[in-house]
């Protein structure tokens, strides 16, 4: 499973708003883009589906933005992965045969599901605070 470039945007941006914002405040748009080489706009939409997803608060207005809905540590890549690419995201075919699913896996790689199990710990143990502790933007 490869990360779509949304994912890459929103965990990017996701690191970005730990980084900058104080608690209890919310990030503008314009600093959560700052460094990021992300079309605001497209930035802007998928902060939206994070909000969706109850990952991020946002609030219009003076003093509004977007702020983590719940702590880093709590948030996962599983979460953020699935906020923006839907549920099913971590189960398609790595070839992109549509018989293949979480509940039939592709057969097509010898040991591709104790790869799949794998991925899958990994997803749901990495949480944002773990990504924000070694990437800098």
């Amino acid at each position: 499973m490869l990360l779509s470039t949304g994912c890459h945007y929103a965990v990017a941006a996701l690191v970005r708003i730990v980084h900058t914002a104080e608690p209890g405040r919310f990030c503008l748009v314009k600093d959560i883009v700052g460094p990021l080489d992300v079309p605001r706009d497209y930035l802007r939409k998928l902060l939206q589906q994070l909000v969706r997803a109850g990952v991020l608060a946002s609030a219009k207005g003076r003093g509004g933005g977007f702020a983590l809905n719940r702590l880093a540590g709590q948030i996962t890549l599983r979460h953020i992965i699935e906020a923006i690419d839907g549920p099913d995201r971590t189960y398609r075919c790595m070839y992109g045969l549509t018989q293949c699913s979480a509940s039939h896996p592709c057969n097509h790689l010898p040991g591709w599901a104790a790869v799949r199990r794998q991925m899958d710990d990994l997803l749901d143990r990495t949480t944002l605070a773990d990504l924000a502790a070694v990437v800098r933007f």
